[in-house]
């Protein structure tokens, strides 16, 4: 006999056996527990204590639209994203605010961003880094802090595996309305949040997407917003925002703009896919959170 086997013969025994079995339950609740925590933790020190702004390059201006970008797994992206910005065919001068969720990209990223620096369209660069990983819930904690500190108006969203058009910014301003979310990846959804069909230009959607989109900054004005996401779904901002603002009695709209994605395989969308479904089966049980 082994020893394990013999410990656990001795325990059974001493009716000890089943202190074991839900000690191991515990370990492990704990273990798939402690991530969930982490975030929560962070998040809240990211809204309490302002998040640190890395690099800053150009001035603020009042004609400002700002577009805010994640950055995570992509290094080689940030070159090709400043380009686009700067080639907009716009009368807004972009401001554009970097999150970095990844520290060990920053000196790369800020090399780059100095090499770049504002130029055409964009007017201001802004790169913000947190030491831990907040997904995409990021680019409302950084949106609701420039706004407290004096940025006005809406403000857009963009994913780093996303190439747009010149005339990107154009389109998405053209279709802001207040407590409205309005974006490229849009889409109505019947009883199951896969069971969903594309939408025209102007459509109301079920579901928008925060890649390729525009906010109303109240979105942001509520700490709810933050504090009622449920830890467990905290990857899933996208449609946690589409739940509030439509709860709120906002509407979701369909932008028509060429957007292409790119690199795919980098795409955390497909880690969280059966999570979204379970995630969306929750707020219609829960509809006033």
């Amino acid at each position: 006999m082994s020893l394990r086997s013999l410990v656990g013969s001795i325990l059974r025994r001493l009716h000890l056996h089943r202190l074991t079995v839900e000690a191991n339950k515990l370990e492990n609740w704990a273990r798939a527990t402690k991530p969930l925590v982490m975030w929560s933790l962070a998040l809240r020190r990211a809204m309490w204590r302002r998040a640190r702004r890395t690099l800053a390059l150009g001035d603020v201006r009042d004609s400002d639209i700002a577009v805010i970008v994640c950055l995570w797994r992509r290094p080689d992206r940030l070159p090709h994203v400043l380009r686009m910005l700067a080639e907009q065919a716009t009368t807004r001068t972009v401001r554009l605010v970097l999150w970095n969720n990844k520290p060990e990209y920053t000196s790369r990223y800020v090399r780059d961003i100095e090499k770049f620096g504002p130029t055409g369209a964009l007017a201001r660069i802004e790169l913000f880094e947190s030491a831990h990983n907040l997904g995409g819930i990021a680019r409302f904690v950084v949106g609701r802090q420039i706004i407290r500190e004096g940025y006005i108006g809406p403000f857009i969203t963009l994913d780093d595996d996303q190439d747009v058009s010149p005339t990107f910014v154009h389109d998405l301003l053209a279709a802001h309305r207040p407590a409205t979310i309005a974006g490229f990846w849009a889409y109505a959804y019947g009883a199951d949040y896969w069971d969903r069909r594309a939408l025209r230009d102007g459509e109301e959607a079920s579901y928008v997407g925060t890649g390729g989109a525009i906010f109303d900054s109240a979105i942001v004005s509520d700490r709810t917003f933050f504090t009622a996401l449920p830890p467990k779904y905290g990857f899933i901002e996208d449609i946690w925002a589409c739940h509030r603002v439509r709860r709120d009695g906002g509407t979701l709209r369909k932008v028509d703009t060429p957007v292409i994605m790119v690199q795919e395989e980098l795409n955390q969308h497909h880690d969280l896919i059966s999570l979204k479904r379970e995630f969306v089966s929750y707020l219609e049980q829960h509809p006033e959170r």
